[in-house]
């Protein structure tokens, strides 16, 4: 019984029996970055012409990140405040996550450089193979100069 309690904890910790963003656990460096970037842009939505100047929605690995950017850059981009409207536009749980994920970040100080390193992360992701293993030698030495390049 105690192993159960524990197995649950566990699994609850590393996100495997979330209902909610499935993908998390799997990709959790993107979605750090993009958590982190969507509490920046609903905190300082002025900042949404510097971000599209590096990055798009496409480039967001975990899909309801992308849903939650795509939501809030059109909603800043018709003038209207980002977080007006969640009530009618996300379910309970999806609301839920997102005030979880501004919650996580208030008390952080999000500074240009954490932008810029946000940014830096989700196109690198964004820029990484899907299937590794039906990757040419071209590919492989590709792949260890954009490592090389970003380590920079």
């Amino acid at each position: 019984n105690r192993k159960k309690e524990m197995r649950k904890i566990r699994s609850e910790l590393n996100g495997t029996n979330d209902k909610i963003d499935k993908e998390r656990h799997t990709k959790l460096r993107s979605t750090s970055a993009e958590e982190s970037l969507l509490a920046h842009l609903i905190n300082n939505p002025d900042s949404l012409k510097a971000i599209r100047q590096y990055i798009s929605a496409e480039d967001f690995q975990n899909s309801l990140m992308k849903r939650y950017f795509e939501y809030f850059s059109g909603r800043i981009e018709s003038g209207l405040d980002p977080l007006n409207n969640i009530a009618a536009d996300f379910s309970d749980d999806e609301r839920s996550r997102m005030y979880q994920i501004l919650s996580k970040y208030s008390g952080i100080s999000q500074t240009p450089q954490s932008l810029y390193e946000n940014i830096r992360i989700i196109k690198a992701e964004s820029e990484r193979p899907k299937n590794t293993a039906d990757m040419t030698g071209e590919d492989i030495s590709k792949l260890f100069a954009n490592m090389k390049k970003n380590k920079k």
